[in-house]
Formats: C-alpha cells, sequence, structure tokens
C-alpha cells in the first residue's frame, strides 16, 4: 500500500505541514518537527521513473539540488535486498541504489553548481514495489540521514512512484509521483524557521527537473536509446512493453514475466534490427 494515500494531493506544489509517517523506516517522535511533500505526474511507467532514481550516475545530468551522490558502502545482494525480480535486475548495477548502501550527497541548497552548502551521509532504507488496493502498481525508494545522531538531526526522504489512473492521451502508460521528506532531532526545528522557504524552492526544482529527466529519456530516439550501452537496453525493453502500439497485447502478456533478462534483452535487439 502506499504510505501516502490521501495525505498528498495529486500536482501539489511543495508545501510544509506536520509530521507525515515514516513507518516502517522509522517512528516519528517527540523532536519530529514537519514535513515537506510534493507531488506530480510523469509521463513515464513507474518502472521507468524509480529506475532513474536509483542511478545515482545520472544525477549530475539533471538534479540541481543534489547534483552529485558518492556511494561509500554497498552490501552483499541478497535474496530480500528488494521484494521484485525487475528491481533485482537493476541494484547490482554500479552506481545503483538499494537497501543498505550508503551514500553522501553533496546538497546546493541555493541550486548554484558553484555553491556546495553542504555533504548528506545518507542510507537507503528500502527499493521495493507495492500494489494498491485498487490494483494498481507502486515503486517506493526511501533513505534516512544519518550524518548526525539523531536526537540533532534525522531525516527519512521518501518517493513513491503509483501508476496512473488515467493513461496518457496517446494511450501511454504515465504515473503520480510523490516525494516528502520528515525532518526530527533538535536541529529540524531550526530547519523549519530559517529555512522552510528555501527548502520549498530546492523541492520544486528537484520535482521539475526530475519529471524533465525521466520525460526526455522516453522521448529519446529509439536508436539513441538502445545503442551507446549495454546498460540502457533493458530500457529500451521497459519502453516497448508499455507503450501500447509497439506490442501487441498477447506479446506484452509474454514477456511481462521475463521483463529484464538478458536473454529477452538480446532476442528483443536482434528481432528491432530486423524490423528496421
Amino acid at each position: 500500500m502506499s504510505l501516502c494515500e490521501g495525505l498528498i494531493a495529486p500536482n501539489q506544489p511543495p508545501k510544509a505541514g506536520p509530521p507525515l509517517l515514516v513507518k516502517p523506516f522509522r517512528e516519528n517522535g517527540a523532536l519530529t518537527s514537519f514535513s515537506i511533500s510534493h507531488s506530480n505526474t510523469i509521463a513515464a511507467p513507474p518502472l521507468q521513473c524509480i529506475q532513474k532514481l536509483m542511478d545515482t550516475s545520472t544525477w549530475p545530468e539533471w538534479c540541481k539540488m543534489t547534483p552529485r551522490a558518492n556511494i561509500t558502502q554497498t552490501p552483499p545482494i541478497a535474496d530480500d535486498t528488494t521484494n521484485v525480480p525487475e528491481l533485482h535486475a537493476l541494484i547490482s548495477r554500479p552506481g545503483y541504489l538499494c537497501r543498505g548502501v550508503k551514500f553522501t550527497a553533496d546538497v546546493h541548497m541555493d541550486l548554484d553548481p558553484a555553491k556546495k552548502t553542504n555533504t548528506a551521509a545518507e542510507l537507503v532504507r528500502a527499493v521495493e514495489r507495492f500494489e494498491l488496493d485498487d490494483g494498481r502498481t507502486g515503486y517506493r525508494l526511501a533513505w534516512e540521514y544519518v550524518g548526525l545522531p539523531s536526537f540533532v538531526s534525522c531525516n527519512v526522504r521518501v518517493f513513491e512512484f503509483i501508476e496512473a489512473k488515467e493513461r496518457l492521451v496517446d494511450g501511454k502508460l504515465a504515473t503520480e509521483a510523490y516525494g516528502w521528506e520528515t525532518f526530527s532531532g533538535l536541529g529540524s526545528w531550526l530547519q523549519r524557521s530559517l529555512m522552510s522557504d528555501k527548502l520549498l524552492r530546492g523541492y520544486e526544482s528537484w520535482g521539475e527537473d526530475f519529471k524533465n529527466a525521466v520525460e526526455s529519456q522516453m522521448e529519446a530516439p529509439l536508436q539513441n536509446v538502445i545503442r551507446p550501452t549495454r546498460r540502457r537496453r533493458d530500457f529500451a525493453l521497459v519502453n516497448f512493453l508499455y507503450n501500447p502500439g509497439t506490442l501487441g497485447k498477447r506479446g506484452r502478456d509474454m514477456l511481462q514475466g521475463v521483463l529484464l533478462k538478458k536473454e529477452m534483452v538480446s532476442l528483443f535487439l536482434l528481432l528491432e534490427e530486423n524490423r528496421r
């Protein structure tokens, strides 16, 4: 289930408000101060959205607020690192986030590429799929700030990418993207009083940057997606699976069970080359 269902409106500009729950990642306590939440609609499938966020190597290309991430610790990948095969196919890649990964993020709160505000130490708490009561699929990524003792500062940031109720005009899948950060610790009260406007501008920029990055990738010519690097081939397959008219219903159903597997990607590429 979604952790923010009914709490964040669709296409909501960033706003500060009462703390939103971040269970099961962490309990909100007496020192929990506030949350900043936001949402928008992205013209891409949910899986493609979370893949873009997981791939920290692309952050410099699109993210003004946190343009760089440096992974400092990666735990061994186990069966329970994530809960579905399509995410397991991604988390083994260099630079991709998965549960248990520790990383530092360069924060540019003024959105000035020449002015780094601070470096934040983060711990990824979840990369997972979930289902809504109405049958729609969503993906969730969450991380927690661990750079200071929790009584001083402990923020949890959560992203959910949910299949939109309505398809786009051209029949393609869209995503309802929700994000929020809950601020806790003694420092959070100072952040709310002194930095709330700057935080809101930062999240507004982040939402616009991320939406543009995902949608521009979806609109790229197919040959530019599948040919430059092997790592992008699975994206081409996802694009075909979720864009009606490219494959028929029978073809999509056959491929769902083997999404992102190497042998199917190779077959897909061969068929596509022959079609050209």
